[in-house]
């Protein structure tokens, strides 16, 4: 991962579930990159809690992706 600039860490101990996300979101980073300013993929450690829309169960998604217009 140290080879993606857009990856906040340098590395990163990952599942095989959360390293294809990674190897998805490089497959289009390009695009991404094209359309947005900024683009930052980051490690949520049990810092962001989300709550469901008109809902009251929340959850920690395992990464944010950051995109900056």
């Amino acid at each position: 991962m140290r080879h993606f600039d857009w990856y906040v860490y340098n590395q990163a101990i990952v599942n095989s579930w959360e390293s294809s996300l990674i190897n998805f979101i490089n497959e289009f980073m390009s695009e991404l990159k094209a359309k947005y300013e900024e683009v930052y993929l980051i490690r949520n450690e049990w810092q962001v809690k989300i709550v469901e829309i008109n809902g009251t169960r929340r959850f920690m998604p395992d990464f944010l992706l950051y995109l900056k217009d």
